[in-house]
């Protein structure tokens, strides 16, 4: 739904339109790519497969909680560079 200086969308004028970084323009063309090339693989696999959201490393290998590690403070630029690492993979 597009967002309002005030009023309601019935009344309001539309807030401009702002630019999409580049870097979130690459990583959403990765995830459709790959959501192409592997149309049977499920929206939460391809951000795993991508390695967008990883499990956190556990220094306990008889640790089973397989927590997803917070990616808050990963930039965009570092979120593309593991997607790279592991097409290459």
């Amino acid at each position: 739904m597009p967002r309002f200086r005030s009023g309601t969308p019935d009344t309001a004028e539309p807030l401009a339109a702002t630019k999409m970084k580049k870097a979130h323009q690459n990583i959403l063309d990765l995830i459709k790519n790959s959501l192409e090339e592997n149309p049977k693989q499920r929206f939460g696999q391809a951000l795993f497969n991508l390695r967008i959201n990883e499990f956190e490393e556990v220094s306990n290998p008889n640790d089973n909680r397989n927590l997803i590690r917070d990616i808050h403070n990963n930039s965009d630029e570092d979120i593309l560079t593991r997607i790279y690492k592991q097409l290459k993979w």
